[in-house]
């Protein structure tokens, strides 16, 4: 039988810098990567902090604060 993988928790300071990809950005508000993308495209979201091909990313925090801010006028 396979051994389940186990969670690592970051300490706060070290989790807030952290950088993730487009599709755990667009999971925390419960969107799609093509919402996330067009949202970036159009300056609604934060720009990425990283890009390269195939491994563009984002600053954690940023995300998590423009997801806070979603709707609000």
């Amino acid at each position: 039988m396979a051994k389940a993988k186990e969670s690592i928790q970051l300490p706060d300071d070290l989790a807030a810098a952290a950088l993730i990809d487009a599709k755990t950005c667009a999971a925390i508000g419960s969107m799609g990567m093509s919402w996330w993308f067009a949202a970036v495209r159009d300056g609604r979201a934060p720009a990425p902090a990283f890009r390269a091909v195939r491994a563009t990313r984002w600053r954690r925090s940023e995300v998590l604060e423009f997801w806070q801010n979603f709707g609000r006028s």
